[in-house]
């Protein structure tokens, strides 16, 4: 599939925002970019949301996007990126039903750098227009040429060589971000083909999804294990330490927390240190250090000491999320343990997606604003087909086949670029890609210590949801950029 830059279709609209106590305006430009067939017709299509403010050419420029796979990139789009963003009711309970609002971004990055938000084909108001077509775009390594010409092309077309270029994924979006490093320097291990020659500055990672079980590149370790700092810090979100609490984390030997941050560094040592060895000594264990271990184990998750005497230490993340709040009747979400919904035995199996606490309450906003209010600032007024936020079908068709991992290609990565820079962004409630898997990665991948910044964000799989997390991150990330 051939990137056609003759068959471009931009849409141009300007803005006035507050950026840091001034009002200044931005360009949006909104374009659909064809790749076409062999036959030259147009096969699929992409759609690129430029931000520009009045940093002019030299400005550094983020180029962000999502994951999924087969996710578009609203979520970055409406929360974190663009000027504008969702405008949401709570934070932690928002309603389902309209009206759908959007606000200046108080948090948008403009006045340091340049976005570009991309929606690969087959998401957003991206098209997959020849079914055959999809086998070109639905892959690791497919996916990666997709998008590392969607890159070359708009920093060619825009002038931008000479800027500073950062890459910012979320989710799968992280597993992109590591391709793409190999992809834009190119090679003949690359997808295309070609010495593109690219370096890129500094790659975002927002919800590190790179060592999950798609590619096993790496030896397992308990998840149980990963995922005890972030079922701390939701059990203690929901359930606050009272003195009489405190007394009894004290009496059995674990550190009182004053924070989450806390919450999450005594949990990460307690698993290190007592709970990883007592897995592997398994019915091993003294009576009397089993019977420690389960009250420790109930004190940090919250979930009661009877189930860890029958089913033992191990704790599914699954079981964990319906047992935090059982006394409450609730379930809290794996996308962010601060949502909570009513608690069901299901029949069958439920969505992960429509079923999650999180996912099913904040995503009715986030694609109503793009369908509605958004369409006319992005000029895209009489754009009459769907956003698709996420496809799913696409995801289902994926081809997860590479020669290198995306673990392997980010070590090469920095190996080959001295100057590459990397931001590893964790929401402490996230249970989908928890903070104890970058702690974990930060220790057992071949990374230059000194180029990797790792924060940790009171939010969860989105680490941008809620002022106060946003506000952090948007610091983190200006200093990051501007560094």
């Amino acid at each position: 599939m051939k990137l056609d830059q003759n068959q471009i279709r931009s849409y141009r609209t300007e803005h006035e925002m507050q950026l840091r106590g001034s009002r200044t305006v931005c360009q949006v430009i909104t374009e659909e970019v064809p790749f076409t067939d062999e036959q030259g017709e147009i096969a699929a299509t992409a759609f690129l949301y430029t931000y520009l403010g009045n940093g002019g050419e030299g400005a550094p420029v983020i180029f962000a996007f999502n994951g999924g796979p087969g996710s578009s990139c609203v979520w970055e789009h409406l929360g974190l990126f663009g000027a504008v963003r969702v405008k949401l009711d709570d934070s932690t309970n928002p309603s389902l039903f309209p009206p759908y609002e959007l606000e200046d971004n108080p948090y948008c990055l403009l006045d340091c750098c340049d976005v570009v938000m991309i929606d690969p084909p087959g998401c957003g108001y991206g098209r997959l227009l020849k079914e055959e077509a999809g086998g070109s775009f639905f892959g690791v390594l497919e996916d990666a040429k997709c998008m590392a010409d969607l890159i070359e092309d708009w920093v060619i077309r825009y002038g931008r060589i000479a800027s500073p270029k950062y890459l910012a994924g979320e989710s799968y979006g992280t597993i992109r971000s590591c391709m793409l490093l190999s992809e834009l320097m190119g090679g003949p291990m690359s997808a295309g083909r070609r010495l593109r020659a690219i370096p890129i500055n500094g790659v975002i990672m927002l919800g590190t999804a790179i060592c999950m079980d798609y590619f096993h590149n790496r030896p397992a370790v308990e998840e149980a294990v990963l995922q005890l700092p972030g079922m701390a810090c939701v059990n203690l979100y929901h359930h606050p330490l009272d003195e009489g609490k405190k007394q009894e984390w004290t009496a059995c030997g674990l550190p009182v927390p004053d924070c989450a941050a806390e919450t999450a560094d005594i949990a990460w040592k307690f698993a290190g240190e007592q709970y990883l060895p007592a897995l592997f000594q398994g019915s091993g264990l003294s009576e009397d250090r089993r019977r420690l271990l389960v009250r420790q184990m109930s004190l940090l998750t919250g979930v009661e000491e009877a189930w860890f005497e029958r089913h033992g230490l191990n704790l599914p993340v699954d079981v964990f999320l319906s047992e935090v709040l059982a006394g409450e009747g609730k379930d809290a979400g794996a996308y962010d343990g601060r949502y909570t919904m009513r608690h069901l035995d299901p029949v069958q199996m439920k969505d992960p997606v429509a079923d999650d606490p999180a996912m099913g309450k904040y995503t009715a906003a986030f694609i109503g604003a793009m369908n509605g209010k958004m369409k006319e600032y992005l000029g895209l007024a009489n754009m009459n087909r769907p956003y698709d936020s996420i496809d799913f079908e696409v995801n289902g068709r994926w081809n997860y086949q590479t020669p290198r991992t995306p673990a392997e290609c980010l070590e090469w990565a920095m190996r080959r670029n001295e100057g590459l820079r990397v931001f590893f962004g964790s929401g402490l409630y996230d249970m989908v890609t928890p903070p104890g898997t970058v702690r974990y990665l930060k220790n057992h991948l071949a990374l230059s210590k000194e180029r990797v910044t790792v924060k940790e964000y009171e939010s969860g799989h989105m680490p941008y949801l809620g002022d106060g997390p946003a506000g952090r991150l948007y610091e983190d990330l200006r200093e990051f950029i501007l560094s």
